[in-house]
């Protein structure tokens, strides 16, 4: 029996929207960034949305999108787990999910994280940067 391997990754995009071409089902990244400007914290955003393509995947298995602090010492800022299911490992398994409103505690580096399987799959880099608030200096 040969051995099951977890899906491969091949990408994984933040970004403001996604759409879907209902005609043929293409999608259009809108907006992709990698970090987050903000003046005052908690940082509040109206919202991002995550693409994620994903090959090797046999069957059915729980997956998950989450941001955390690059220390994981807090409560992830936001969570989405669901059950994907995919029966082509020649194909490519397009994810892509959308966040409302969320909260960054404070400005630093976090992690978008993706579990396949219950395996971390992938993850990157999105950092919040502060900007001081006009007035507000060092000396």
């Amino acid at each position: 029996m040969p051995q099951k391997l977890a899906p491969y990754h091949l990408a994984m995009v933040v970004c403001d929207a996604i759409h879907t071409d209902p005609a043929t089902g293409k999608r259009t990244l809108l907006g992709t960034f990698s970090a987050i400007h903000a003046n005052t914290f908690p940082a509040v955003i109206n919202g991002m949305a995550i693409y994620v393509a994903i090959s090797d995947c046999r069957g059915k298995f729980p997956a998950c999108i989450q941001i955390v602090d690059v220390d994981e010492e807090r409560e992830p800022v936001v969570r989405f787990e669901g059950e994907v299911e995919f029966d082509d490992p020649l194909g490519i398994l397009e994810i892509d999910v959308r966040f409302g409103p969320m909260q960054f505690p404070e400005p630093g580096e976090y992690r978008v994280q993706f579990f396949a399987a219950n395996e971390l799959l992938i993850e990157r880099r999105l950092v919040v940067i502060g900007h001081p608030k006009p007035g507000d200096s060092d000396g």
